[in-house]
């Protein structure tokens, strides 16, 4: 224990000592770098190495950076082409369009042969007709159904051309060619008036005509037809005679 307050005070005595000696420390202006100290011409850097902090790095603070997946491009789902069907629809053939026949342009009990009915107006021309001719000594005409329909066909015909000719042109007689009527044709006695003719009145206006009374009494008539078109008012009558 003595021992070491010696030393302790022997120590401080030393330090005492050389305080005694001034020190000056000399700075020169403007500098920026160690300070040295002068002590009896001796010159003396008062610089400490600077500090560098340490840094501990244990395990457990070692920062990894993530790991980011390598980004691939994105990928586009593979174009396919467009698939035709193994067997494509078959279309149709295209057919010219059907024209249908060629229908006259009035009432069926006209044109339509089979069907044509004889009205009563027809049938009392032929009574007045045979009249006539029974006067004369000749034979009495039957009237044929198909030769009644072909005369109420041109009775039609007279609405658009009161002639013995055809609205297309044609003479009177080529409507019976048309249905393949058989017979040789005579001629034909034709009468447009007011729907309020008689059958006599009728029968007197061509028995005044030399021409047409020469048909209603002609020898070889064989076969006759009557037809008859009625239209506004109007009466349109055609007679066909045939051998």
């Amino acid at each position: 224990m003595m021992k070491k307050l010696f030393l302790l005070g022997l120590a401080v005595m030393i330090l005492l000592s050389g305080c005694r000696q001034a020190t000056t420390v000399i700075l020169p202006p403007e500098t920026q770098g160690p300070t040295q100290a002068s002590t009896g011409g001796t010159t003396l850097s008062t610089t400490e190495p600077p500090t560098v902090p340490t840094t501990q790095t244990t395990e457990a603070e070692t920062t990894v950076p993530p790991t980011q997946p390598p980004t691939d491009p994105p990928t586009q789902p593979p174009t396919n082409p467009p698939t035709r069907p193994a067997n494509p629809p078959t279309q149709p053939p295209t057919n010219p369009p059907t024209q249908p026949p060629t229908q006259p342009p009035t009432e069926p009990d006209v044109y339509d042969i089979g069907s044509h009915s004889i009205g009563s107006l027809e049938w009392a021309l032929l009574a007045e007709l045979n009249a006539r001719r029974t006067a004369e000594g000749l034979p009495e005409l039957p009237m044929d159904r198909t030769l009644c329909a072909l005369a109420a066909i041109r009775a039609y015909e007279l609405t658009q051309n009161l002639s013995h000719s055809r609205p297309d042109g044609r003479d009177w007689s080529s409507v019976l060619s048309d249905y393949s009527q058989a017979g040789q044709p005579l001629g034909e006695n034709l009468l447009h008036g007011t729907d309020d003719y008689t059958a006599g009145a009728m029968t007197e206006v061509w028995m005044g005509s030399p021409s047409h009374r020469n048909l209603i009494l002609h020898s070889d008539a064989r076969l006759v037809g009557i037809g008859v078109w009625e239209q506004n008012g109007q009466i349109f009558v055609a007679v066909l005679f045939i051998a």
